[in-house]
């Protein structure tokens, strides 16, 4: 699942978030077959934590990072307790964040206390993520304590892109014009690597652009985000432009294919904002559509909370 959610963000370079493409299966069979040969916990522990980036899904690298957090406990293998906490945290933070929290305080308190300012930072930025869900104000004081942490000592934002991180908390919050500066500063280093993925980029600026009134330029940046790969947001984002100009099935056409997409993936907040979606698009003309919308996203909301 290290995919490039452009997100992973902090934190090793994820690629979430937020859809998903997956490294080659010989990386995961041959992580598989390291997993079964070891002799070692502690090599089991960080073999684990490993899978967890090229596990074909959400649910499958969350029983991953499940796994080999339970065994570095069990052994008491601190190191592997902060890199599989962490990233496991940030995998379930989708699917469920108050489980992803718990875990990730636990993580931040054992990476303060052993003074692992690495594991400590990104711990910081991805509890920013996970409350960026629902607290702004918390996120917030969350990723400038991650970016104050890192330009201390010194951690490239190829590591941690902590800029782009901000700027999609502003952008998710309603601050377009602030999420612009933020998002352009990180992608001054994220066009420079070579794992940039111009997708997700794309993506978010369609949805600022959205916010901002400028339809016809954020539907620009969505078809462009999805020419790259495509990817549930994108479709999402067309689906409402279409739904404003008075669309209606090309809306529908282009939610239904985002909820596909966030199913498949597991994406439980996704999953219920397509479904909403989907819903007040049926609601007066389709009755048994609009049901089975409600339906899917009130069991999603059941699940997330």
């Amino acid at each position: 699942m290290k995919n490039n959610l452009l997100f992973l963000f902090l934190f090793c370079h994820v690629h979430l978030i937020f859809g998903q493409t997956h490294k080659p299966f010989s990386k995961l069979d041959s992580l598989k077959q390291e997993l079964a040969s070891t002799n070692s916990d502690t090599a089991r522990v960080l073999t684990l934590e490993k899978l967890m980036w090229v596990a074909p899904n959400a649910k499958a690298a969350v029983k991953y990072g499940q796994q080999g957090l339970a065994l570095a406990k069990r052994i008491h293998y601190n190191k592997g307790v902060m890199v599989c906490g962490n990233t496991l945290g940030f995998n379930l933070v989708q699917m469920d964040y108050y489980k992803a929290i718990t875990i990730l305080l636990e993580t931040k308190q054992l990476s303060e206390k052993l003074d692992n300012q690495f594991e400590l930072a990104r711990g910081l930025g991805i509890l920013g993520y996970a409350y960026a869900q629902f607290d702004f104000q918390t996120a917030i004081q969350y990723f400038h304590r991650c970016k104050k942490l890192i330009e201390k000592i010194h951690m490239s934002e190829d590591v941690i892109p902590i800029n782009s991180a901000i700027g999609f908390l502003y952008k998710n919050w309603g601050f377009p014009d602030s999420a612009l500066v933020y998002i352009e500063k990180g992608h001054l280093h994220e066009k420079a690597s070579k794992d940039f993925n111009p997708n997700y980029y794309y993506m978010h600026l369609g949805e600022i652009y959205y916010k901002k009134g400028q339809k016809d330029l954020a539907m620009d940046y969505f078809r462009n985000s999805i020419a790259a790969a495509p990817n549930a947001q994108s479709y999402d984002g067309m689906a409402m432009i279409y739904r404003d100009r008075g669309h209606l099935d090309s809306a529908k056409y282009y939610a239904v294919k985002s909820l596909r997409l966030q199913q498949g993936n597991n994406q439980t907040k996704y999953i219920i904002k397509s479904a909403d979606l989907l819903f007040n698009l049926y609601k007066t003309s389709g009755p048994a559509e609009a049901l089975k919308y409600h339906l899917i996203a009130s069991a999603a909301k059941d699940s997330l909370f």
